[in-house]
């Protein structure tokens, strides 16, 4: 489960206790170790990460059996993880629900079990139309998905300055900083960011582009730093606890995906009042209101991404008229508080299914 499935889940668990329901967390003990919220039952479990792989029949019996004994409605989060809780939930004969954080990888409709077991959810949360229309192409039925988008806790800004901010990560003072959070993996897009920052500094003197994030393609963002002579140009700062303080210091966050459902970095830099370039691809169209509330460009057009980055920068008015744009836009649609709202109206579905059988 990567870092923004996971703070997903962490708001909603947080969000529902506060409206009285009891949760167990079934998870893998590396991704949850001191981030279980206070008063959640957590129970080391783990699965193949590999949507379509074969089941992992030793994980599926166990949580049948904790299912037979402990009814509740299984509420799973991304495809990989509806397949053994929808198919575990079907064996104990109870509801399920999963919530698709990610557009659909093509190809799964190819998998014969893949699509059948994960119409066994009575309900599919997908977190944009995007994401639903992708869902509706693996066959899954329409009247089952529910569109419940992401939802941030509001942030006020921090106390300490954008000078201090940088100092404690290691950023220049007086020089653009174009900032990335993700993981680093293929289909974010870093590499395009990194060939970008060539074409910006041929433009901007200074200019530093700051990615926020670990994962498998880290020696290779390195390898292509090293060929475009970028040493001191584009930093990698690892895994960074708090990305909203960065937010606050930079000019610009870029988000430059292949592929998206939604993306929380792109909620949290509206609400911390970072103007967005992101690519115009799957639910960043939706989240960033068709180019209104963030500026969208191709996606994998290292070019028209450095043009955008370039002319924010030096356009404050330009950037000031999207960072208040995208701050009423957050605030007003992507509360964490309605996010749980809307999703105690499906489980509260659920759970008068649960008495009624």
């Amino acid at each position: 489960m990567a870092g923004g499935m996971r703070n997903h889940v962490i708001q909603l668990l947080t969000g529902m206790q506060q409206r009285g329901v009891e949760f167990c967390l079934f998870g893998d003990t590396s991704t949850w170790q001191g981030h279980i919220p206070d008063g959640v039952t957590f129970m080391p479990f783990s699965t193949t990460g590999q949507l379509g792989a074969t089941l992992p029949l030793q994980a599926l019996l166990r949580l049948k059996r904790y299912l037979s004994v402990n009814p509740m409605v299984v509420h799973s989060h991304g495809l990989s993880a509806a397949v053994t809780g929808c198919l575990a939930a079907r064996l104990a004969a109870l509801p399920s629900l999963f919530t698709a954080h990610n557009i659909a990888p093509t190809g799964v409709i190819t998998n014969g079990m893949v699509t059948p077991i994960l119409r066994n959810a009575q309900t599919v949360i997908a977190v944009t139309g995007a994401v639903k229309q992708s869902l509706l192409g693996m066959g899954i039925a329409s009247h089952k998905i529910e569109v419940i988008s992401n939802g941030v806790t509001y942030a006020p800004a921090p106390t300490d300055s954008q000078d201090e901010l940088r100092r404690r990560y290691g950023l220049p003072l007086d020089v653009p900083v174009v900032l990335a959070v993700g993981r680093l993996s293929h289909e974010k897009g870093f590499d395009v960011l990194v060939r970008s920052a060539a074409v910006i500094r041929h433009e901007i003197n200074n200019v530093v582009v700051a990615i926020a994030g670990v994962g498998p393609d880290l020696h290779k963002l390195n390898a292509l730093c090293d060929t475009l002579n970028l040493s001191g140009t584009v930093l990698f700062l690892g895994q960074v606890s708090n990305p909203r303080e960065l937010m606050h210091c930079a000019t610009v966050t870029a988000i430059p995906s292949r592929a998206e459902g939604q993306s929380l970095v792109a909620l949290e830099a509206m609400d911390a009042g970072c103007v967005i370039v992101a690519s115009s691809t799957g639910g960043l169209v939706e989240t960033l209101q068709g180019g209104e509330a963030g500026c969208l460009v191709e996606p994998e057009n290292e070019a028209a991404l450095a043009n955008a980055i370039v002319s924010l920068i030096n356009h404050e008015a330009t950037r000031r008229t999207y960072i208040e744009s995208g701050k009423c836009h957050v605030h007003r649609n992507f509360s964490a508080e309605q996010m749980c709202d809307k999703t105690m109206d499906v489980y509260e579905k659920l759970f008068k299914q649960m008495r009624e059988v």
